[in-house]
């Protein structure tokens, strides 16, 4: 969330070690492993700019539904996330047509009914 919309995640600082260690000539076989690793899902939350939370609960209509963030494997998945106000979480799923093991919509109604599970847990 937050962390990684000012560089706190993790894979942020790997790369960035992975650079200075190409720029200086210093080998790391830990960070090429690493970097060399397929990411099936990448994820990423739209920052939320206009501190509108309180705006989109007022009117739910009104609400910025959100970016995209793409899948970075041809044979992974994208998911880019925003709560809209208190009322709402707005997912973006995307997926290569061509790999045949990835479903947008197969992956959607999974995370659908793993919310409503959670959800379930506070009623």
């Amino acid at each position: 969330g937050r962390d990684n919309s000012v560089n706190g995640g993790i894979d942020r600082h790997l790369f960035v070690l992975y650079v200075m260690s190409k720029a200086s000539g210093n080998p790391s076989p830990f960070l090429d492993h690493v970097m060399q690793q397929e990411w099936l899902l990448s994820t990423s939350q739209v920052p939320n700019m206009t501190n509108t939370t309180r705006k989109e609960d007022e009117n739910p209509d009104q609400s910025y539904i959100g970016g995209i963030f793409a899948a970075v494997a041809k044979t992974g998945y994208g998911v880019c996330y925003r709560f809209a106000g208190n009322h709402s979480i707005c997912v973006h799923i995307s997926s290569f047509h061509s790999a045949t093991n990835t479903d947008s919509d197969r992956f959607r109604a999974h995370l659908v009914r793993a919310l409503e599970e959670m959800s379930e847990l506070f009623d």
